[in-house]
């Protein structure tokens, strides 16, 4: 705590606290952004500028340089500066107001310790100087600052100060000195300073020498580069690999890079290869003795080349047959798929979870698959007023997501000790990381161990955030979000020595592939997987068994039509302390009274199956599609049994649909199938008409046509869903249009499989398959 630093924030907010435009600061004596913030701000009050931000920007420092500060200056300006500077850490002896020598040595000091030479240091306060003094950057080395860094830094403000101004020297290489390697380049290229702006854009890229130069590649005016440019091209490599290399959170005090270049001399020599080599190895890019497009970039934006090639793709659709192969023809080895969730489109929620069924066309089309988990939907739920994920983050919250995402995992199949990616998808500071990221993944880890570690914990975020969770042990695996390449927590910041993706690109819905995807590179540290879980009897459910086709007909207040009430869906089904099955986690969807869905049964091979009535189903969703979740069956009964204040659901075959004419009035008639000792399931026969086009499949689930609206088909009452496919149904026979005669399904097998058409209708009304048309 600095008395000086407490000083100004008492001075700060008891002169302009009364101004509504001031950032106040908590007067806590420490240095830090909210002081920063504070000063900049009273600055821009007394400036009269009509914006007040609390940000140095351009409109800041032109005021700054129409009237600057000089000796014999007075005022609350000059205050502001001299608070400014001891808040830096520099003494100009008073906070009177009057800029005296004092003061103009310490505003000298600053700027010898950003690096500038004798004739760059100014003695008056214009908008640079100011800039300095008041905003955030350091220019001392700070405890886990390096020496080289911070000699680079000041060599970058002297050599480039038109283009980069001056940048922090605290021998931390952060998103400051990332951008102002970037302004070095650009100089180097010659751009002109009101071209130059930091970002790695089409014209730095087209200018970038390749290194040994050809002379392939020129500079903005069109010309080569000679060899003295060429030398400081190289220094500029130079400096980024050793930045890049370093490692701010060893042990303290801490000196070196792992891509350290030895010295910064401009040479293409042998320790500047071999860091090359180094780096090209863990950005997991070709080993050679050139620096090429793809080693700049990569050396100086988060997403490194984002045309280069990538193998692995994430997306928030589901995965067609049609898709699978686009994928395949696109170079496409391994696909990332949510577990859980969904999304707004076109102000319809839509979900983006992933199936078996799903699961089964990626693995069919020998693609490998991995799972990550982002699901804040009951959050935003719970807290409308909540406009981002800041406050999402907590330990019982991380608790809670691994218990959701474990049980969805379970319930696909995904084979144990694979990695869950649980996302960080914001730009969190360091110190947010460690009080909100950090316990939030303490609380995943906790739930994980009481879960037996049956599978491993990754983490999605930017490359900051991932290698702080991976350093306290609570996270395997890093899937970086460089595509965010504006994030705090990207620039400056070296991939996660655990990386296994990296993030680089975002592909609309397109020709090649239909929908939009994220492109990534991989590492080689994770494949993902290509089948289900082989062990079946720690299931809960049989999900991988064959189900039956369900009707919802009654509701607690009612049989169809009149009851419009759902049966609630849940993500999870979770065990209590107690040792019963509980289903956790809402869907905010469920299976309205009039619906079919598919049920699948519970695992009998397990101790604590009895009493389990929680159900994994298949049903259409809110947004018209397939979706899959847990329902408790405790609020519900088999017909016909009755049950007073109960859902009542038949099984599909015993449920006649009639529809009029004209399609817009549908009734529903359950009835009792045994009808006598000789009638059994095996042989009861139920016929249906095809109202819309539904495709069919033989028994090894391979498509063999449509069955065109007319069609009648023949199931047996104790038919089936499908194993893999849960939204078929099994079939016999069918009876085309125009004919009489019932034929075989699939022609030379005892049964196929009819698609249920959830995703054309599930309701009475809607529906592709009824009993018939009534007169």
């Amino acid at each position: 705590m600095s008395k000086e630093v407490l000083d100004a924030q008492v001075w700060l907010n008891s002169t302009y606290g009364k101004d509504s435009r001031y950032i106040r600061v908590k007067e806590t004596g420490y240095p830090g952004t909210a002081t920063s913030k504070a000063l900049i701000s009273a600055l821009q009050i007394e400036l009269g500028l009509s914006s007040v931000t609390g940000n140095f920007g351009n409109m800041t420092s032109k005021a700054c340089d129409v009237n600057p500060l000089d000796t014999g200056s007075t005022g609350n300006k000059v205050k502001l500066l001299q608070y400014g500077l001891y808040c830096k850490g520099y003494n100009p002896r008073n906070t009177d107001g009057v800029f005296n020598q004092h003061t103009q040595n310490a505003l000298k000091s600053i700027q010898q310790d950003a690096g500038l030479s004798e004739n760059q240091i100014s003695t008056a306060a214009k908008g640079l100087q100011m800039k300095a003094v008041l905003g955030p950057d350091e220019y001392k080395k700070v405890s886990r600052g390096d020496s080289k860094i911070r000699e680079m830094q000041q060599e970058l403000n002297r050599r480039y100060l038109d283009y980069t101004g001056l940048r922090p020297c605290d021998g931390i290489y952060s998103r400051g000195t990332n951008a102002a390697l970037i302004y070095a380049l650009q100089a180097e290229e010659h751009l002109p300073t009101s071209v130059a702006n930091g970002n790695f854009g089409v014209t730095t890229r087209k200018c970038c020498p390749e290194i040994p130069y050809t002379q392939a590649q020129k500079d903005y005016h069109g010309k080569a580069y000679n060899s003295e440019s060429i030398t400081r091209f190289i220094k500029l490599v130079q400096f980024t690999l050793y930045c890049v290399g370093h490692d701010r959170y060893s042990a303290l005090p801490f000196n070196g890079s792992k891509y350290d270049p030895g010295k910064f001399n401009g040479e293409f020599n042998n320790s500047t290869r071999e860091a090359l080599h180094k780096f090209q190895r863990d950005a997991a890019l070709p080993v050679r003795d050139r620096i090429g497009i793809d080693e700049w970039m990569a050396l100086l934006v988060s997403t490194g080349n984002p045309d280069r090639a990538g193998d692995v793709c994430d997306c928030a659709s589901r995965i067609t047959p049609a898709i699978a192969a686009q994928l395949k023809e696109a170079k496409y080895k391994l696909v990332g798929r949510y577990l859980t969730g969904d999304i707004v489109v076109k102000n319809t929620r839509v979900a983006k979870n992933l199936l078996r069924p799903e699961m089964e066309v990626i693995f069919k089309a020998k693609l490998r698959l991995f799972v990550i988990f982002q699901d804040a939907r009951q959050y935003y739920t719970e807290n409308p007023d909540e406009e981002n994920i800041v406050n999402y983050f907590t330990q019982k919250r991380g608790y809670a997501d691994a218990e959701k995402a474990f049980s969805a995992a379970k319930s696909l199949g995904v084979p144990r000790n694979e990695i869950i990616y649980f996302t960080v998808d914001y730009d969190f500071m360091e110190d947010q990381v460690k009080s909100k990221i950090i316990p939030y993944f303490k609380g995943i880890n906790e739930y994980a161990k009481e879960a037996r570690n049956i599978f491993r914990i990754g983490i999605y975020g930017s490359r900051n955030t991932c290698s702080l969770v991976k350093n306290e042990g609570y996270s395997v695996s890093s899937f970086v979000s460089d595509l965010s390449t504006g994030y705090s927590g990207n620039m400056g910041y070296p991939l996660p020595d655990d990386w296994a993706f990296d993030q680089i690109k975002e592909y609309g819905p397109s020709s090649s592939v239909s929908i939009g995807i994220d492109k990534n590179v991989s590492s080689g540290r994770y494949e993902g997987f290509n089948d289900f879980e082989k062990v079946h009897d720690n299931e809960w459910d049989q999900i991988l068994n064959n189900g039956r086709a369900c009707m919802l007909i009654e509701g607690p207040k009612g049989p169809y039509p009149d009851d419009k009430s759902k049966l609630k869906g849940y993500w999870a089904k979770v065990k209590r302390a107690d040792g019963k099955f509980e289903a956790k986690y809402p869907m905010y969807d469920g299976i309205p009274v009039g619906a079919f869905y598919s049920r699948r049964d519970i695992n009998p091979n397990r101790d604590d199956s009895k009493g389990d009535q929680i159900r994994y189903v298949y049903f259409r969703d809110v947004g018209g599609r397939l979706n899959a979740g847990y329902i408790d069956e405790s609020s519900l009964i088999n017909y016909p049994n009755e049950g007073k204040g109960k859902f009542v659901y038949h099984y599909f075959g015993g449920t006649e649909v009639w529809r009029d004419s004209d399609g817009k009035q549908a009734t529903l008639i359950p009835r009792d199938l045994y009808l006598s000792e000789e009638l059994t399931p095996e042989t009861i026969k139920v016929h249906f008409l095809v109202t819309s086009a539904l495709k069919c499949y033989n028994q090894d689930s391979d498509y063999y046509s449509d069955l065109l609206p007319g069609t009648k088909i023949e199931i047996l009452a104790s038919s089936s869903t499908g194993e893999s496919y849960p939204h078929w149904i099994q079939c016999t026979a069918k009876m085309i249009p125009g004919s009489n005669t019932w034929e075989s399904l699939i022609p030379g097998e005892p049964y196929g499989f009819v698609d249920l058409g959830f995703e054309m209708g599930v309701m009475p009304h809607n529906r592709s398959l009824i009993t018939g048309i009534s007169k």
